[in-house]
């Protein structure tokens, strides 16, 4: 905008060239501050931007430590078991004919192994060392595991409380949308 204004009252024929000079000055006066102002704030998003990578780094890293108590704690929370039940699930909801071959597919593409692989390095990347050390440690104590064990039962409950929902909601849309 200042640019403009001076562009236009420099191009005027009708200043003396003392008016010309001091708007110049004034131009190249503005540019340094600018200039000023921007290299100074580049180099703060520059530090801030380190300083934070280096804390992140130092606390949130995936380190060996870390993706070994994962690999813990999803053992003791069977992924690779569960993911098979529930492929068999899927499949026993075939017509019979159908179900080796749906059960075959689905363990291709929902392959247990790599579900654990990728729920390892999530959890490795998502949870501090001593959050995954206390998940371990109350998974494999007694209560952790009947926690554990009544887990299948309690997301069957919610499951089926859901789908009742759920039916509800489509039976409202249809009444209210014929």
């Amino acid at each position: 905008m200042v640019e403009v204004i001076i562009l236009r009252l420099t191009s005027s024929r009708h200043l003396p060239d003392k008016t010309i000079h001091k708007w110049m000055n004034l131009k190249m006066k503005y540019r340094s501050k600018i200039l000023k102002s921007f290299t100074f704030t580049i180099c703060l998003i520059a530090v801030t931007l380190l300083a934070t990578a280096k804390i992140a780094m130092s606390q949130d890293a995936v380190t060996q430590t870390k993706v070994e108590l994962s690999q813990e704690l999803h053992e003791t929370w069977a992924v690779k078991e569960n993911v098979i039940k529930l492929v068999e699930q899927i499949a026993e909801a075939m017509p019979a004919e159908r179900r080796a071959e749906a059960r075959e597919r689905l363990l291709a593409v929902i392959n247990p192994e790599k579900v654990e692989k990728i729920s390892v390095a999530t959890a490795a990347e998502t949870f501090s060392e001593g959050e995954l050390e206390a998940m371990v440690e109350y998974y494999k104590s007694p209560m952790g595991q009947a926690a554990e064990a009544k887990r299948p039962v309690y997301e069957e409950k919610l499951s089926t409380q859901i789908q009742k929902l759920v039916d509800q909601g489509i039976a409202d849309l249809a009444v209210s949308n014929p």
